[in-house]
């Protein structure tokens, strides 16, 4: 009976010290393991925001590349502006009805921390009141 109770101690103590050396490994792979890789153009993470306007409109902003957020709002009402040279494609201001206004220039750490230094570069229509804004991320 003692020896039964052994080996199932044993057994036991044997299998938690095989889960414990895969935790462990899985938690060192994963300490080294980056999916997006050290060099610039592919390091990123994906964030999102819900940005909430003082007409309590939700616009939101959703990071889709390592320079591209997607702006996209609810409202029917909203202003652009286009630069000033003969181009009807080259967007300069993108307004929803209770704001935020975004402009080239916009630095989108104030729409949501993470994007921090992320300085808009250029202002895309998609279709209907989805936009993309490119950015050019600056050093502190």
């Amino acid at each position: 009976m003692i020896t039964l109770i052994a080996l199932i101690v044993l057994a036991i103590l044997l299998g938690l010290v095989i889960y414990a050396q895969v935790v462990v490994v899985t938690r060192q792979e994963n300490d080294l393991y980056d999916p997006f890789g050290e060099d610039e153009e592919s390091s990123w993470t994906m964030h999102h925001t819900e940005y909430i306007n003082r007409y309590s409109h939700k616009i939101y902003f959703v990071q889709i590349n390592s320079n591209q957020i997607q702006m996209t709002f609810e409202s029917d009402y909203y202003r652009i502006a286009y630069s000033n040279d003969d181009s009807d494609t080259d967007l300069y201001m993108v307004d929803p009805s209770g704001g935020p206004a975004i402009f080239i220039g916009t630095n989108m750490g104030s729409i949501y921390h993470a994007w921090r230094n992320c300085i808009v570069s250029s202002i895309t229509q998609e279709h209907g009141k989805h936009y993309t804004l490119t950015f050019q991320k600056i050093e502190e």
